[in-house]
């Protein structure tokens, strides 16, 4: 109740029921001292995160009378691309917590952009925001499409690729410039050049020279040794990633609506889905259960996805015939 910030960083927005109540609580209380008011930042890498944190919120407050508490709320997007990962304390890094097997290990890049302060009319606010090198944006649209659409997608591809050649780490794609040229068509060639066709003018991120240039550091941070990422923590939960409005099918109907066929996207759907039957042990035809993972697919866009995908998934079944280190021919 006495907090100025806060902030949620949890798997997906569907943990939003659960901590709701903790916040809708904290606020109540809050409002009752006349405490200052809370600037909570949603971290959960979907676009309007904090609209569905305050709905589910302002759901949560015990009664009418509490609902002014939310007056004292201001919920805030955010953008966090630095890549981080677990690894063992025992290799010298300081644990989580004293006594725990596990530490994060994090990359140096930290550029964060967070949504606007919750402006009145005349542009004031009465949030404070205490860490500076926070970089705030009055519209974060569009660089939230660019987190999800293009390096999240491109993360996405490059692990489920990288699993399919048998590859336990991301550095290991290094000694795969195969791949390395399908995850760059996927990021700058299609999700890339989608968001340079929606989202110009708004940003000189959304120019093709910037967008390339943005992909290229990704590509590059993606397989860091340092970092010591395993391809099955970012390969992680494919059945999420292949929701119609997530990362990897996301960044195919934008592309399609850009009037571009998004071929290296759909490799990367159809890994995650090799990924995914694999993890269940049911493997299916793609076009049926594809379908059944979007129940709010319009059914051309569908029919479109589900096409490139089941190519894709031809393909990938070509490659895969080869011995595990034969590059890809990505001429076939």
């Amino acid at each position: 109740a006495a907090a100025a910030e806060a902030a949620t960083a949890l798997p997906s927005v569907a943990g939003y029921a659960d901590v709701a109540p903790i916040l809708a609580a904290g606020l109540a209380a809050k409002h009752a001292m006349d405490a200052p008011p809370l600037l909570v930042y949603c971290a959960e890498n979907t676009p309007q995160a904090a609209d569905i944190l305050a709905e589910h919120v302002r759901a949560a407050l015990p009664d009418e009378s509490s609902a002014a508490a939310m007056d004292d709320a201001c919920f805030v997007d955010t953008v966090i691309a630095k890549m981080s990962g677990l690894a063992p304390a025992a290799d010298g890094l300081a644990p989580i917590a004293p006594g725990d097997p596990a530490a994060f290990l994090v990359e140096a890049f930290n550029r964060i952009l967070v949504g606007a302060r919750c402006p009145d009319a005349a542009g004031r606010t009465r949030f404070t925001r205490c860490i500076p090198v926070f970089t705030e944006k009055p519209d974060l649209v569009p660089f939230e499409a660019a987190k999800l659409y293009c390096h999240n997608a491109g993360h996405a591809t490059a692990a489920y690729l990288a699993q399919l050649a048998g590859l336990t780490t991301m550095d290991q794609l290094t000694a795969r410039p195969d791949l390395r040229v399908l995850i760059r068509r996927a990021m700058v060639d299609e999700a890339g050049a989608a968001l340079v066709h929606r989202y110009a003018g708004v940003d000189v991120l959304f120019t093709p020279a910037a967008m390339a240039a943005y992909a290229d550091d990704l590509i590059v941070r993606m397989v860091n040794p340092h970092l010591r990422d395993s391809v099955a923590r970012v390969a992680r939960d494919p059945a999420r990633k292949l929701g119609w409005d997530d990362r990897l099918v996301g960044a195919m109907r934008l592309t399609l609506d850009a009037g571009i066929r998004p071929r290296a996207l759909a490799l990367g759907v159809a890994a995650a889905w090799d990924a995914l039957t694999v993890a269940d042990d049911t493997p299916r035809p793609a076009a049926p259960s594809l379908r059944a993972l979007w129940p709010a697919a319009d059914a051309a866009t569908a029919a479109q996805c589900v096409d490139l995908v089941t190519a894709a998934q031809a393909q990938l079944a070509v490659w895969r015939r080869a011995p595990v280190s034969t590059p890809w021919d990505l001429s076939a």
